[in-house]
């Protein structure tokens, strides 16, 4: 044959061909899918090195965005004692409006300010056990039960 073939085309194949008996068919075989096994790992090491791109990508944004959420995390802890202190300042000076408007003693009017600050307090608590008592997602939750029973069955 006077045909040129390319540096991927496969080997010719002799139609008289040897006999089976020998085993030269495997052989032919894997000749035949040689081409199509290159193909497929080239395209393997192609998403392979896609994936790989967005795995380095996910990962410095996941680092930038966990800094971020800790700092911003930070930044409330910082906020919550300042108003913590701002807390205790207007607790203090409550306690002083109360004496120059009501002329009681100091600890009466301490008692009078921790009282209604306490009154507050068990609102709020009342208030958050209210939300808090129901479950978590319940849509979720329904959703995975019936997803897994209907996995259990098989």
């Amino acid at each position: 044959m006077s045909t040129t073939e390319g540096p991927g085309a496969p080997p010719p194949v002799d139609p008289a061909g040897p006999s089976p008996e020998e085993g030269d068919r495997d052989s032919a075989a894997r000749v035949a899918l040689e081409p199509y096994l290159k193909i497929l790992r080239r395209t393997i090491r192609s998403l392979r090195a896609f994936f790989a791109a967005h795995v380095i990508v996910v990962r410095t944004e996941a680092d930038r965005e966990l800094q971020r959420v800790v700092f911003g995390l930070a930044m409330l802890a910082s906020a919550g004692m300042f108003f913590l202190a701002s807390a205790l300042l207007a607790a203090a000076t409550a306690v002083a409006l109360v004496q120059r408007l009501t002329g009681l003693p100091v600890l009466e009017s301490m008692a009078l300010s921790l009282g209604s600050t306490l009154l507050v307090a068990l609102v709020l608590l009342g208030i958050a056990w209210l939300r808090l008592k129901k479950p978590l997602m319940p849509q979720s939750r329904e959703l995975l039960k019936k997803t897994l029973e209907g996995l259990s069955r098989g």
